[in-house]
C-alpha cells in the first residue's frame, strides 16, 4: 500500500470515527445530564404511605370509623413552591345524597422556614372522583414558631354546599426527650380547632385531638403513632370519641 492509499485509509478511518467519537461524546454529555436531572427530580421529591383503623378530618371520621389506606407525592422546587397529591379511601354520604368511596387532594403552595418561624400558604382541590357533588376548593395559611402552629382554611364553597367554611386550628408540638421517654424520636402533639360553618354546610362546632408518635430507622422512615380525636358534638358514625393508630412509611 502506498503512502496515497494510506492517507485515504486514515481519513476514511478519521472520517468515521470523527462523528463516533462526537456520538459518544454527546452521549456521555446526555446521560450526565439525565443523570443530573434524574437525581434532581429525586432530591426534590416525597412521599408516604401509610396504613391506618380510621381516617378523620378535623374531627370527623370520614370512613366511618373503618380502616384506610392512603399515599401521597409531593415535588418541591427551588423556589420553595411545591406540588402534590394525596388519597385515601373514604365512606360517607355527600350533601347531595352521593356515596363517597375515595378522595383524591391536589395541593399547590408555597412553603418557608425563616429561624424560627415556618409559614406555608396553599390551595388544595378535595375531588371525590366518584361523587362530584362533594368535591370542593379551599385556601389554608399556616404560620409557625418553634413548637406551635396556627392554621386557617377557608372554602366559599365548603362541601359543595354553596356556603363557605372558616376552619381555624392552633397545635403544638413537642419533641420528648429519651430519657423521659425510654426511647429515641418520640413526639407528642396535640390541637384544637374551630369550624365555623354555614347553615347550608352543616353546624360550627370544635374538635381536639392528641398524638403521640415514634419514628423508627434512618431519618424517622416509618412511624407509629396513636391519636385521640373528638368534637363538641355528636354525629355518629363520624364524629364520635375515636382512638387512631396510624402506621407511616416515608420515602
Amino acid at each position: 500500500m502506498n503512502k496515497f492509499i494510506v492517507a485515504i485509509a486514515m481519513t476514511s478511518i478519521a472520517g468515521i470515527c470523527s462523528p463516533l467519537m462526537a456520538e459518544a461524546a454527546e452521549s456521555a454529555n446526555v446521560a450526565t445530564k439525565n443523570n443530573a436531572a434524574t437525581q434532581y427530580f429525586l432530591d426534590h421529591i416525597a412521599g408516604n404511605l401509610e396504613l391506618t383503623n380510621n381516617y378523620a378530618f378535623r374531627g370527623l371520621s370520614q370512613t366511618k370509623e373503618e380502616p384506610a389506606v392512603q399515599g401521597g407525592l409531593a415535588f418541591t422546587f427551588d423556589s420553595k413552591i411545591y406540588l402534590s397529591v394525596w388519597g385515601s379511601n373514604v365512606n360517607f354520604m355527600s350533601l347531595a345524597g352521593q356515596q363517597v368511596t375515595l378522595e383524591t387532594d391536589e395541593t399547590i403552595g408555597y412553603a418557608n422556614t425563616i429561624k424560627d418561624f415556618n409559614y406555608d400558604l396553599h390551595l388544595v382541590r378535595y375531588a371525590y372522583p366518584r361523587a362530584s357533588t362533594a368535591s370542593y376548593n379551599e385556601v389554608i395559611g399556616s404560620l409557625g414558631y418553634k413548637f406551635l402552629t396556627f392554621l386557617m382554611g377557608y372554602s366559599s364553597n365548603v362541601f359543595n354546599s354553596h356556603g363557605s367554611g372558616t376552619y381555624s386550628n392552633l397545635n403544638a408540638h413537642f419533641d420528648i426527650p429519651a430519657k423521659y421517654a425510654y426511647f429515641n424520636n418520640v413526639t407528642l402533639s396535640g390541637g384544637v380547632g374551630h369550624y365555623n360553618l354555614n347553615p347550608a354546610a352543616g353546624t360550627s362546632y370544635d374538635d381536639y385531638n392528641i398524638q403521640i408518635a415514634k419514628g423508627i430507622g434512618d431519618k424517622n422512615q416509618y412511624v407509629i403513632s396513636f391519636q385521640w380525636v373528638d368534637t363538641n358534638h355528636k354525629n355518629p358514625p363520624y364524629d364520635n370519641n375515636q382512638y387512631i393508630g396510624t402506621l407511616t412509611a416515608n420515602f
